[in-house]
């Protein structure tokens, strides 16, 4: 870790002094693998001098150098539950990187000290930034330990957290009275879910094609309710749950197949971050 946070450190020192280049970073620091960051970096140090580099420097104090966002679907997009994804990737440190820049021109707006101000925005803007990535990422891995071995398949879309109960693990075809099995990973994710107080919880139920649309619709609306009533037996308030049954209307696989329809059966819950 203090070999992490040195590379940040390094950053400020070059872009405080005035330097024109970064200094020499290899595969501990920077985000290797993440081209779009990298390139801002070098912009930062190479083309726009101290200030804009410092604020990009900033965002890596704010998180150390950290491994490479993975991809989220574009912004806007719908993904599961029916939510809509609000950021590009669910890395903590490109939240700090555009809190930074988006401080520093809020601090470059408002008085006469322009260079200060933007430094000073520039890092409260990091820290913002990144708080919301860094908290999701918590939540995330804690779910993941959570509910290693029990079939649950645990997901990120931005900073939502997605996490998928296929039908074989939860109900039986075509019922909505929930198994032992799905009852105890429940019970083990209940804390963490109590505990995010700073997100909302969407609880939705899937199926495949087979019966009315009629039947599906009431099929997955009140599997999601079983979950969510389960969940505030466990301590999770009601008042954060949303409870949506989409029928067939979000395949996630073929229904051409016994497979396909077998992985459509499913429930969700899903975590979104709340401003």
């Amino acid at each position: 870790m203090l070999r992490l946070r040195s590379c940040a450190a390094a950053g400020v020192i070059y872009a405080g002094a005035g330097w024109l280049k970064p200094p020499h970073h290899n595969d501990e620091c920077f985000f290797t693998g993440d081209p779009p960051i990298m390139r801002f970096m070098h912009a930062s140090f190479l083309k726009t001098g101290s200030i804009f580099g410092l604020i990009a420097a900033l965002a890596f104090l704010a998180t150390g150098c950290v491994q490479p966002a993975s991809v989220a679907p574009p912004a806007g997009t719908q993904t599961a539950c029916g939510f809509v994804n609000t950021a590009e990737t669910n890395n903590t440190a490109t939240g700090a990187l555009i809190g930074a820049v988006a401080g520093a021109a809020l601090g470059a707006a408002t008085g006469h000290s322009k260079g200060k101000r933007a430094l000073i925005g520039a890092a409260g803007g990091a820290v913002v930034g990144g708080a919301i990535g860094a908290y999701m990422d918590n939540k995330e891995q804690a779910l993941r330990q959570q509910l290693a071995g029990t079939g649950v398949i645990v997901s990120r879309s931005g900073n939502i957290v997605i996490l998928t109960f296929p039908e074989g693990i939860t109900f039986p075809v075509g019922k909505s009275t929930l198994s032992s099995g799905g009852r105890s990973a429940l019970g083990r994710i209940a804390p963490t879910l109590a505990s995010a107080d700073r997100t909302r919880i969407g609880v939705c139920g899937h199926t495949d094609n087979t019966g009315s649309r009629e039947l599906n619709e009431r099929l997955s609306y009140d599997r999601a309710t079983v979950v969510a009533n389960t969940l505030s037996g466990f301590g999770v308030p009601s008042g954060r749950m949303i409870v949506r049954g989409f029928a067939y209307d979000m395949p996630i696989a073929s229904n051409a197949t016994p497979e396909g329809r077998a992985r459509n059966r499913r429930v969700e819950i899903v975590l979104e971050p709340v401003n």
